[in-house]
């Protein structure tokens, strides 16, 4: 920190070099502020020109996943808002998805440019290594927050995870009648998609006793046909 604070006294290659040292584990200044939690340092660090946010330990480990493996939400929100495009090499490694990770963990910095890439290739819609979605988890883990930015992003509100899954199953299962509010208010919200077990979202709200839930499934009306009705009072008051 003390070479950070008088940077300008020394060479820029001599301070970069120092910034992404590696210590006998392969770590780094970065990845030891972000494996214990450090969210002051995190920020010192990210705001260094030539600081490399993606720099490996011995064990393949980014600093990003360091901090989401240590349940270290600020940091890893600072290293999510930093990183302008996820990397591939933090999603792919032994199946392991640091945005799953984040969401089910109930924080998450949802990037721009992934939500525009094409269905099917966005970290947005890829599970886990137990085939879970980050919207699966976010709702399944009734994190409000992170389910509506997901839904801004561009997630798909109907993607199936392993079982079968929907994130409507999901919350409705854990009794989160908020969430389940939410994505009934997205268009083209499926209700009767049934798991592999045979159940849906309703069935396994009965199942659980969450009267709230299975009451707003029950009463469910498509927003489509809500405006259909709207315009429809609209031209009898004419």
């Amino acid at each position: 920190m003390l070479i950070i604070k008088n940077r300008n006294k020394y060479p820029d290659h001599f301070v970069e070099k120092i910034l992404n040292s590696r210590d006998n584990d392969g770590a780094t200044p970065l990845f030891l502020a972000a494996s214990i939690g450090a969210t002051d340092t995190v920020e010192v660090l990210l705001g260094q020109p030539g600081i490399n946010v993606n720099k490996k330990n011995d064990k393949d480990v980014t600093p990003l996943r360091a901090a989401l493996g240590g349940d270290h939400a600020e940091p890893a929100e600072l290293l999510l808002e930093y990183q302008k495009v996820f990397k591939k090499d933090d999603f792919f490694h032994q199946n392991w998805n640091p945005l799953c990770h984040a969401a089910g963990l109930g924080f998450v910095h949802v990037n721009k440019k992934s939500a525009e890439r094409k269905k099917g290739e966005r970290e947005l819609d890829l599970g886990d290594g137990e085939g879970l979605t980050a919207l699966y988890l976010a709702a399944s883990g009734g994190h409000v927050r992170v389910v509506k930015s997901l839904i801004k992003a561009g997630a798909d509100i109907n993607c199936l995870s392993k079982g079968n899954l929907t994130p409507l199953y999901g919350a409705s299962k854990q009794g989160h009648a908020r969430i389940v509010e939410i994505l009934l208010g997205e268009k083209g919200i499926h209700l009767d998609i049934r798991s592999d077990e045979g159940d849906n979202a309703l069935d396994i709200a009965v199942t659980g006793g969450f009267d709230a839930v299975a009451d707003l499934l029950m009463e469910y009306v498509p927003p489509e046909d809500e405006e259909k009705v709207d315009e429809k009072d609209q031209e009898n008051e004419k």
